[in-house]
């Protein structure tokens, strides 16, 4: 009976295993969510516009290391210290079940 269960598990997670694409949208919610808004239509417009665009920027600096049941994603921030120096080299998050765990400092997104 616990084999079974572990198989179920198994299957669950590898058929919920986020792909790139959705870790582009994860990034990009991730820093609309924490850009400054000023509830103005014009604001969210641009909030979304650069969200896309820096996701696309980290989707190219991304390595994505497939486990079949979680994903590691390695995110190079080089060109973004050019900006904030205080940001660490790279970033790992474990993509499990549908959902991204950061497994380095959160001071990215902020």
């Amino acid at each position: 009976m616990s084999n079974l269960i572990a198989v179920i598990i198994g299957l669950l997670l590898l058929v919920s295993n986020p792909t790139k694409t959705e870790f582009e949208g994860f990034v990009s919610k991730q820093i609309t969510a924490n850009m400054p808004s000023k509830n103005a239509p014009g604001d969210r417009f641009a909030n979304q516009l650069i969200g896309g665009l820096v996701s696309k920027l980290a989707s190219e600096a991304t390595q994505r290391d497939n486990y079949y049941l979680l994903s590691v994603y390695t995110v190079d921030l080089a060109m973004l210290r050019l900006f904030k120096p205080e940001l660490p080299p790279t970033v790992k998050i474990i993509g499990i079940g549908g959902q991204f765990v950061p497994i380095t400092d959160n001071q990215v997104f902020k």
